[in-house]
């Protein structure tokens, strides 16, 4: 039988996998550049692509162990640093020019 910390660990991943690809294509496009199936295939690619190359150098260039807490905290930090990149600096640089 499957268990609620099993459903919600699903769920939240799926959340993460998807959210760090969907900032990360903020970063790269800006909202009006793209239309919304472009934007949602731009965010699987890069979250297919993007963390797991960040945590093979992590692992090969720190020895840093590849389990479930480090995948889980390596598509947070994608996904906040992407997110506070997008909404922050480039509104502000938008915003000076």
């Amino acid at each position: 039988m499957v268990d609620l910390i099993s459903v919600l660990q699903g769920i939240g991943g799926v959340i993460l996998f998807f959210a760090s690809g969907y900032f990360l294509s903020l970063v790269f496009f800006k909202k009006d550049e793209v239309d919304e199936l472009e934007r949602i295939v731009y965010s699987l690619t890069f979250s297919i692509t993007i963390p797991p190359l960040v945590l093979f150098f992590l692992n090969f260039l720190l020895r840093m162990p590849i389990n479930t807490i480090s995948v889980y905290l390596i598509y947070l930090a994608i996904g906040a640093a992407s997110y506070a990149y997008s909404n922050f600096y480039l509104k502000n640089k938008a915003h000076k020019s």
